[in-house]
């Protein structure tokens, strides 16, 4: 659900599997790791599932996938993909768990995005902030804060991480205003053939990049930071 400069919306999670890449990536970063030692289990950064079990925030979905990943670097998710490449393993990335379906779960492969969580640079000039993609939207607003700037389109649950936004079709109503997946600029994708490639919006295959890989990070376009006034009789 987004809201902002008089929009209301709810998103819509999709998942596409592309066997031609030659590994199965899933689009979206939806679904969570929500399980005992959680935090532990992304510091040793290990391979191995060893009985994970993967739960959405409703509770109605489960996951108990056989190689488990918990990357912090773009560099880091490069690496695995081309592991999972070369050795024929389905991999999907995953975030914070709010779908109520388990569209991006997988007893296979699962990254875990929530390491790629950092603030990478804000231009003031260009009212313009590059993230990682699993930096939550909470995150990205606080960096904004000091620099009087917003996102166009806010959430009304801010622990969506922006991979998850810009993919699952969050959208307002209003009719000058976009969908969050305009508001990017460019984008870092990791490819199972090509690596890691940078798509703007003047190349061609910008808004194919859900069905190319898993993008690791974004530059969003913002706007000024407003107020809202809410009137109730």
């Amino acid at each position: 659900m987004a809201i902002g400069n008089n929009s209301y919306g709810s998103n819509h999670p999709t998942s596409v599997l592309f066997p031609a890449l030659g590994v199965s990536v899933g689009v979206g970063m939806i679904g969570s790791v929500l399980f005992k030692n959680h935090y532990e289990r992304a510091r040793d950064n290990e391979d191995e599932g060893d009985g994970i079990t993967l739960l959405n925030w409703s509770g109605t979905h489960s996951a108990t996938p056989d190689r488990y990943w918990t990357p912090s670097t773009s560099i880091e998710v490069e690496n695995i993909v081309k592991h999972c490449h070369k050795n024929n393993i389905p991999v999907r990335p995953m975030g914070s768990g709010l779908s109520p379906n388990g569209v991006a779960f997988s007893n296979y492969g699962v990254i875990d995005m929530g390491l790629c969580n950092k603030v990478l640079n804000i231009d003031e000039n260009k009212r313009q902030i590059t993230v990682q993609a699993g930096c939550k939207i909470r995150d990205v607003l606080k960096a904004l804060e000091n620099y009087d700037m917003t996102l166009e389109n806010i959430p009304s649950i801010v622990e969506q991480q922006i991979g998850g936004l810009i993919q699952t079709g969050a959208h307002g109503t209003g009719s000058r205003i976009p969908p969050c997946d305009m508001q990017i600029k460019s984008m870092k994708i990791v490819t199972p053939t090509k690596g890691l490639i940078e798509l703007n919006q003047n190349d061609r295959l910008f808004y194919y990049a859900r069905v190319l890989g898993i993008v690791t990070e974004v530059t969003i376009q913002c706007v000024p930071k407003g107020y809202l006034s809410e009137y109730i009789w």
